[in-house]
């Protein structure tokens, strides 16, 4: 094994890591929440991982990320792991062909992901029922949960951006 092999083996298990700590900072009762919204970490933190390393890692991290969304969701197991690798390998290629890997950027991939997951969410778990009400556990819960996210994201991004360019470093070397 070479040395670039060893530091890329490295950082995807960092990033295996972080991925693994933001989903259990977002399972964990009663933090983060406000008036009972909890913003959806994972998500966010697979896009920025995309948005740096491309479409590949992206959509591999992202269906990681997808599955352990699953396990915390009102969702059929495999829902957002499909969701989140498609979501995350087209994050990548956007940002390959067409965007600029920054903030802006990063920001504006964030909320179109999170808006789209948590409206397929909605839509195939609850309106799909037609329960009385439930555009209100739309309105109340799905899309302020989206924008907390969204304001959670930035802070997510400096990691993610921090631990692209730390490894990106030693591989210059």
């Amino acid at each position: 094994m070479t040395r670039n092999t060893g530091v890329h083996v490295l950082k995807y298990t960092v990033y295996v890591l972080f991925i693994l700590i933001c989903f259990v900072l977002q399972q964990t009762p009663s933090l983060f929440s406000v008036f009972g919204v909890k913003p959806v970490l994972i998500v966010s933190a697979a896009v920025c991982i995309a948005v740096f390393e491309g479409e590949f890692a992206g959509a591999l991290l992202g269906a990681f990320a997808g599955v352990l969304c699953d396990m915390g969701s009102i969702t059929i197991f495999g829902f957002n792991g499909i969701l989140m690798l498609v979501f995350c390998a087209a994050c990548g290629l956007l940002i390959l062909f067409l965007l600029r890997p920054n903030f802006l950027s990063s920001l504006m991939l964030c909320a179109a992901v999170l808006f789209l997951r948590g409206t397929l969410e909605y839509l195939s778990c609850l309106a799909i029922w037609g329960y009385e009400s439930v555009g209100m556990y739309y309105l109340r819960y799905t899309l302020p949960c989206i924008v907390y996210s969204v304001a959670v994201s930035p802070i997510i991004f400096i990691m993610v951006k921090k631990i692209h360019f730390a490894f990106e470093e030693r591989l210059k070397d």
